[in-house]
């Protein structure tokens, strides 16, 4: 599958894609696959601009109509990548109904099929256990943590979860008949479910799969919903963004306002991953959808997704911690950069860190008016501020008008750096295309729609996420 690549060019002080760091900077100790901070040239020199990789899925429930949207790539074994895919129902009026998620697994990042894709989870009908109104369960996408298949801890010893790992997602209910959103439902009905996976580098199992109590899962805290990206390594442990919520006086209501922060998963001497610790992020109120990545120096860097309550939902927010999550200093907020739109911090494959999001003004300096445009902003290397913005797509002027003459979604991103077949590292970043009018009304998929997974350079040495 050739791929055009677009070359980043950056101004103020950069080198072709690369920076200088300052001089002086304190070097940390290194740990789980992180080197310290020089003075090396580092930074995006391009990303590729490649055709639809995933469309149609194999398998969905009778009488529907699916088309895959949301990935989320993870490394599943030394030469393998996974994806979390989710797949949106089609040609129906109603927004974000959801079918469930597969698992695509690929060793090529040019030979991306679905061909042999993992059933994990299907929305369900069902009676709305308080008013007795049958509803579709919306099934949102899976976001979770594996060890791969073979992985090794720092001293070379055989990682004792390797081939382990989670995930989990909400469900909403819809009317049954799909022609509305939740709200009109009687009542509103939401659920977490948790599942439990296991590969040996042949074949994937779903070892456990169920509904699980949000007041439990986190210690201290009401469980809202994980981030937009998979789990990072810590030792034995996986560290993952989530989002909570408070409840009402007296066990009442889940309060709409969340809160984000970093949680520790641990697999106990059962066999289950749960979270041990969870450690709010202080100003982080009041955000949704937070990412995590971890800094070529060792550091945490957490972001999060603003709202329109907080005034933040198009900024960019970035926090720092430099002890493990014990403390966060806020690194960057900026407003009016981005569209009020999804936003995901991610680690290129040489560890420079960028936001991508829709961006709120073109390179030219028009107004974006919706999502139509998705770009990437390395942060500065003060972790200050970001860098001028990279364009990966614009659906514009790359697929003209969508259906019925409206314009695109290309949106969600998600990036992660993987070791494939060929025994390289790849920085992945996907997204999904989505037509505006199949996002609100029921016009059946167009060409262009379905889960895109692009490659970006960076111009030094590779960081492996993981050891083999």
């Amino acid at each position: 599958m050739k791929r055009l690549i677009v070359a980043a060019l950056f101004l103020s002080g950069t080198l072709l894609g690369g920076w200088f760091w300052p001089e002086g900077r304190a070097k940390a100790q290194a740990t789980d696959g992180t080197r310290p901070l020089s003075k090396v040239t580092r930074g995006i020199t391009g990303v590729t601009q490649g055709p639809r990789d995933l469309s149609v899925p194999p398998k969905v429930p009778p009488g529907q109509e699916g088309i895959y949207q949301l990935g989320v790539p993870f490394q599943l074994s030394a030469t393998e990548a996974g994806m979390f895919c989710n797949i949106r129902r089609a040609a129906v009026y109603a927004n974000d109904l959801e079918i469930g998620s597969d698992l695509v697994i690929f060793d090529d990042a040019n030979a991306i099929s679905s061909d042999a894709a993992v059933p994990l989870i299907r929305g369900e009908e069902m009676d709305h256990p308080e008013t007795g109104e049958r509803m579709i369960l919306s099934t949102y996408p899976l976001f979770g943590g594996f060890v791969p298949a073979g992985a090794k801890l720092d001293d070379g010893s055989p990682h004792p979860h390797a081939g382990t790992g989670f995930a989990l997602c909400t469900q909403w209910g819809y009317p049954v008949d799909a022609k509305s959103t939740f709200w009109t439902l009687k009542k509103t009905f939401d659920q977490t479910v948790m599942q439990e996976y296991e590969y040996d580098g042949k074949t994937f199992r779903i070892l456990r799969s169920g509904v699980v109590d949000r007041d439990r899962l986190v210690p201290g805290h009401v469980f809202s919903t994980m981030g937009l990206g998979n789990a990072i390594p810590e030792g034995t442990d996986l560290l993952t963004a989530i989002s909570t919520r408070a409840r009402e006086a007296d066990g009442g209501e889940l309060t709409t306002r969340g809160q984000s922060g970093l949680a520790r998963w641990r697999r106990g001497p059962a066999g289950r991953w749960s979270v041990v610790e969870y450690r709010p992020v202080p100003g982080a109120e009041g955000a949704c959808e937070p990412t995590l990545v971890r800094d070529v120096d060792g550091r945490l860097l957490l972001s999060t997704r603003g709202t329109w309550d907080t005034g933040n939902n198009q900024a960019f927010m970035v926090w720092g911690s430099a002890d493990g999550g014990d403390t966060w200093e806020k690194l960057i907020h900026e407003k009016g950069i981005r569209n009020s739109a999804p936003v995901s911090l991610n680690r290129a494959a040489d560890g420079t860190p960028y936001l991508a999001a829709n961006p709120h003004y073109s390179p030219s300096g028009c107004v974006v008016q919706h999502r139509e445009v998705l770009a990437l902003w390395p942060l500065a290397p003060d972790r200050r501020s970001v860098l001028r913005p990279i364009v990966v797509r614009d659906g514009s002027a790359d697929f003209g008008l969508g259906p019925r003459s409206h314009g695109w979604w290309v949106d969600h991103p998600s990036g992660y750096t993987v070791r494939l077949a060929d025994g390289k590292l790849r920085h992945l970043l996907v997204y999904r295309v989505l037509g505006n009018h199949e996002a609100i009304y029921n016009a059946r998929p167009a060409p262009q729609t379905g889960c895109y997974v692009e490659e970006v350079y960076s111009v030094s040495e590779p960081l492996p996420i993981w050891r083999f």
